[in-house]
């Protein structure tokens, strides 16, 4: 009794920590550009597209877990890619990795730079260029120390933002003004679609969750389950309170239409909480591709930290400064690109398992397909958007 008391302990245990992996994971960068996206096309639009594409997510990282623990070892996208699909298509799937991470790369500068000059607004140390620039520099050169203990100290400032998203849901929603979430301008209807997506990237955390949890598919699409769901529900309130409060006056990070809302503490607090949360996700996704670069394509460290900060960089200085413009088209394009990839590769590894007798991929096949279709029609609709934006 004792015993099976104590395993039941540890498997709650591991099941708390898979799922704080993968709402960790998705709730980054991208919340502060969701209530901009959904203020400028109206709230019930923005709430739409996080639903759908919530669900769409879910399909994703199910599909995309079932076959990490199907699959023997310890391997990355990459290598699932290589094990399951042709050449050709593994080759797009690393252009789509790698350039979703660059442009991830471009908005953490973008923002983490919005953030630093926020904190410093009542000197005059310069323009928020120059904080931009100044955070890239930061980040950029403790990237090159190496920094083994960012995935311990990112826990902890998930926790706190946590902490302090529920604060500004106390402080602001009596605040909340209804006729805001009622406007609604059809002219911006495709503008959140590449935003939320981006915001609910997470395919990183399932090989993570997969080593908390082991080889137990049941817990692991449960994990899924609930991470993907709490990041919506966060998601879908602090949209709420942001454009219920600014309405189409709401900023672009988000944060700036709050402060005055806020009080003078959570004014304080909440863009250095911002800061150090985007400094610890650059740093991880940073060393993250680092070591695909090494060890994947076994380019030298030194070079491999220079593609991996120089080309984000190189584009923030050739013009990629706005920040929903960046995450829209890094979340349409390369992600839709990279979730196709990622349910293409499920269901070939779907016809290998089974014709090798190691396992059946029980996502339903219609799940996939209507996944896939969402992605394509979201690719197109960036495409036209882009259009008729000019």
């Amino acid at each position: 009794m004792i015993v099976n008391k104590t395993s039941n302990n540890a498997k709650s245990a591991n099941f708390i920590r898979s799922v704080f992996a993968l709402v960790g994971t998705i709730i980054g960068v991208g919340i502060y550009g969701i209530p901009y996206a959904s203020a400028q096309s109206g709230f019930f639009v923005g709430l739409a597209y996080l639903i759908i594409l919530g669900l769409v997510t879910l399909i994703i990282l199910r599909a995309y877990g079932e076959v990490v623990v199907h699959t023997p070892g310890h391997g990355r996208l990459i290598s699932f890619l290589r094990k399951y699909t042709n050449p050709l298509v593994s080759h797009m799937g690393a252009v789509a990795l790698v350039g979703s991470w660059w442009g991830a790369l471009v908005a953490y500068i973008i923002i983490g730079g919005t953030f630093l000059n926020q904190i410093f607004s009542n000197f005059d140390f310069g323009s928020q260029f120059f904080y931009q620039i100044v955070f890239f520099a930061i980040a950029s050169a403790l990237v090159l120390g190496g920094l083994g203990f960012v995935s311990k100290i990112e826990s902890v400032f998930v926790c706190a933002l946590l902490a302090v998203f529920i604060l500004i849901f106390i402080k602001a929603t009596p605040q909340i003004a209804s006729e805001n979430l009622f406007t609604a301008d059809y002219s911006n209807m495709l503008l959140p679609y590449g935003v939320i997506l981006f915001a609910f990237g997470g395919l990183g955390a399932i090989p993570e969750m997969r080593d908390i949890l082991g080889q137990n598919k049941k817990l692991l699409l449960r994990a899924i389950m609930a991470g993907v769901a709490i990041s919506a529900v966060v998601y879908i309130f602090f949209s709420a309170v942001v454009v219920g409060i600014a309405g189409d006056s709401t900023s672009k990070d988000a944060l700036s239409s709050l402060i005055p809302s806020l009080g003078q503490l959570l004014s304080v607090a909440a863009p250095i909480l911002g800061f150090f949360t985007v400094i610890t996700s650059f740093l991880m996704l940073s060393i993250n591709a680092v070591d695909t670069f090494v060890y994947d394509y076994k380019i030298r460290f030194l070079p491999a930290w220079l593609l991996t900060i120089g080309v984000p960089f190189l584009a923030f200085l050739l013009g990629a400064r706005d920040f929903i413009s960046v995450i829209g088209f890094t979340g349409s394009i390369l992600g839709g690109a990279l979730g196709m990839i990622v349910l293409y590769m499920h269901e070939r590894a779907r016809k290998i398992l089974s014709r090798l007798h190691l396992g059946r991929l029980s996502t339903p096949r219609f799940a996939v397909s209507i996944a896939a279709i969402v992605l394509v029609f979201g690719v197109i609709g960036e495409v036209v958007y882009y259009f008729i934006s000019l």
